[in-house]
């Protein structure tokens, strides 16, 4: 039986992990392949809440490891999305596509970037995910990668050769993206990969401007370790001690 969201027995049991109910549940048979309302089976669920056990035991089930629920997601996605590096070295080995995306064209590696789970975006990678892949808005995998505040993933991203000038579906550079947000490691790598500086976003406004208006204290930051071309509107890496440089207002 189902409750009006269209749970069962099973389902809960994944979702609090009650291990003895749901090997119960399992061998009296009950049906691992009813829907919720929004058509997830106790296999997404387990997935999505890092049952290990579970899940192995619903593969030798044979359950579909790609079934997707009505959002478009699968099992390997939910578990990107939320860290879970063990789920997702289980259904790789299951077979688990990991070039399937959702109806927004984001992958699996795209959630991991997008939520900082650096863990799982390295497992992905070393299966030879397309790190050059984009959404269906034009979004490539290191702009998730930064508006996740995602450094080590930027940094991995930047050494297989990706632009550190990428811009996102309006056109804002990803150096903009990372000073408005105020992830300075972010920019940091981004600067030494040689990033320009001078790029401004559709309102003019350039990566100093930006960083001003969203976050002062950053930009001084970024003042103590690089310093400001006002000739070129650019941003250098100083070599100095940071207080042996007294930077100038570029404004």
């Amino acid at each position: 039986t189902q409750n009006n969201t269209g749970l069962t027995a099973l389902m809960l049991a994944a979702i609090l992990n009650e291990n003895w109910v749901f090997k119960f549940l399992l061998n009296k048979k009950a049906n691992i392949h009813i829907k919720d309302n929004r058509g997830r089976t106790a296999f997404l669920f387990a997935a999505e809440y890092n049952r290990k056990g579970m899940l192995k035991r619903l593969i030798k089930k044979r359950v579909n490891i790609n079934l997707r629920d009505k959002t478009g997601e699968t099992a390997l996605m939910k578990a990107a999305r939320n860290g879970h590096k063990g789920i997702v070295k289980i259904l790789l080995k299951s077979k688990a596509k990991y070039f399937l995306n959702n109806p927004q064209g984001q992958t699996s590696l795209m959630l991991a970037a997008m939520n900082n789970k650096a863990g799982v975006f390295k497992i992905l990678m070393k299966k030879r995910a397309n790190i050059r892949r984009r959404d269906k808005d034009g979004n490539a995998v290191i702009v998730y990668a930064v508006k996740g505040g995602a450094h080590k993933i930027v940094h991995w991203l930047l050494k297989k050769k990706i632009s550190a000038n990428t811009k996102d579906k309006e056109g804002t550079s990803i150096l903009i993206l990372a000073a408005e947000n105020g992830y300075e490691k972010v920019v940091k790598n981004l600067l030494k990969r040689k990033a320009n500086a001078r790029m401004r976003k559709k309102d003019g406004s350039t990566l100093l401007i930006s960083s001003i208006e969203g976050l002062q204290v950053t930009i001084g930051k970024i003042h103590k370790r690089f310093a400001y071309d006002k000739n070129r509107d650019t941003i250098n890496v100083m070599k100095v001690h940071p207080s042996e440089y007294k930077p100038k207002q570029p404004w």
